[in-house]
């Protein structure tokens, strides 16, 4: 899928070139025209809730391009961000039928920005983001696993956070002063929005080894969620245990220990005399 101006004619991928070559196969359907980029469902979201003055917008050009332009302020507060959002429902493609997206921008101006997907059920604040350096003609492939958890402007664990696309609820446009834009005016000329189409593969399944634990009483491998063998019912952790009572048994044993006035032995309990001085245990001492 696309947001953006109407593309020229894609010639048909079979057809040969006058050099004899063959041309690129169409990367999907694009949506043509100036009323796709849907500019009435954009919303701004700025720092201006914790009193920050930064402002955000994404207009079309007044020429026949058919590109947008989001542009704005950043504020000089801590933090500061600037940026638009649209719900995913607006989007003409599923996401999930999709490995990531394109963006052919046009003028930029050098600053760093991100695209940020969020998930309808994640924690409040957090978002997957791509961050990119914006140059004058660039075009940017973001694949969706190169998307980064980010909570608060602070980078999460990809495992306990993954990117959902079916959960995806909006995605947005952004800059902020932590990916180090300076403050004050910015403007990005996006000439078109694509999807790559596929599907992303899931990551294949861990080995057997790291889902499941051996037994070290009868050897029996057992699932991870176990925590009692199946077999022989020893404890997941036994030896870990094991060493722990050994360790408490012993912490116990040199508590009922008793020390030598004379030299400052540590000796046992049904000794007495120092094995080290031969000085007698005092009296009264247990």
């Amino acid at each position: 899928f696309a947001f953006g101006p109407a593309a020229p004619p894609t010639p048909d991928a079979n057809a040969e070139t006058a050099e004899g070559t063959q041309t690129a196969p169409p990367t999907g359907p694009l949506l043509l025209g100036r009323e796709q980029w849907q500019f009435h469902q954009w919303r701004a979201e700025t720092d201006d809730i914790r009193g920050g003055t930064s402002t955000a917008s994404l207009k079309g050009l007044t020429d026949a391009s058919g590109q947008a332009e989001f542009a704005g302020l950043l504020s000089d507060v801590e933090n500061a961000f600037a940026g638009v959002t649209l719900q995913s429902k607006f989007v003409p493609e599923a996401l999930e039928e999709m490995k990531g997206l394109v963006l052919e921008l046009g003028d930029a101006d050098n600053k760093d920005y991100a695209i940020s997907l969020r998930m309808l059920g994640a924690p409040a604040g957090l978002e997957h983001i791509y961050r990119f350096s914006a140059s004058s003609g660039k075009t940017l492939e973001m694949y969706f696993r190169d998307f980064k958890p980010t909570l608060r402007g602070q980078t999460m664990d990809e495992v306990k956070q993954p990117l959902v696309l079916e959960r995806v609820q909006s995605i947005a446009l952004q800059t902020r002063s932590s990916f180090g834009t300076p403050t004050g005016d910015f403007s990005l000329i996006l000439s078109k929005v694509s999807g790559i189409p596929g599907r992303e593969l899931p990551p294949p399944p861990p080995p057997a080894r790291k889902t499941k634990w051996t037994c070290s009483a009868c050897g029996t491998m057992n699932f991870d969620t176990s925590r009692y063998c199946t077999r022989c019912g020893e404890s997941r952790n036994a030896d870990e245990e094991r060493e722990a009572r050994a360790a408490a048994e012993e912490a116990r044993k040199q508590n009922l220990k008793w020390e030598c006035s004379a030299c400052g032995t540590k000796n046992f309990p049904s000794s007495e005399e120092c094995f080290k001085c031969g000085a007698p245990r005092p009296k009264g001492v247990p």
